[in-house]
């Protein structure tokens, strides 16, 4: 537990430019909004939260440790 708090903040900004890179949040913005117009925007941004959440639990708990 103690191996989490003691990475590179160096290594942490290169993962997290790379994710925000990779997952585009500002180009998929507009998308969203078109997507969702109306009442149930937020709806479904708390459903997409809520998978992504359950997403990461089952990902992180299935795989191996180092």
């Amino acid at each position: 537990m103690g191996a989490l708090f003691a990475l590179d903040p160096g290594f942490l900004a290169a993962v997290f430019v790379t994710l925000f890179v990779v997952i585009d949040p500002i180009g998929l913005a507009p998308i969203f909004v078109a997507l969702t117009q109306g009442d149930w925007a937020g709806v479904v941004a708390v459903h997409l939260v809520m998978l992504a959440v359950g997403w990461r639990s089952v990902s992180s708990c299935s795989s191996p440790p180092a």
